[in-house]
């Protein structure tokens, strides 16, 4: 019975750690993405207005 217990804590324990790592991970992903998409903008209108001058 002991061992049915320690199974199922174990179980929930890995399950809740899974998928915290996978949306920990989606999240930086995502943010890391919109911060160069920005960085990249930026970079974008610097050049378009040294051509344009």
């Amino acid at each position: 019975m002991r061992f049915l217990i320690d199974l199922i804590i174990a179980a929930t324990f890995w399950s809740f750690t899974t998928y915290s790592a996978v949306e920990v991970y989606q999240f930086f992903r995502e943010a890391s993405f919109k911060q160069v998409s920005r960085g990249l903008n930026s970079t974008t209108t610097f050049t378009e207005k040294l051509i344009q001058d």
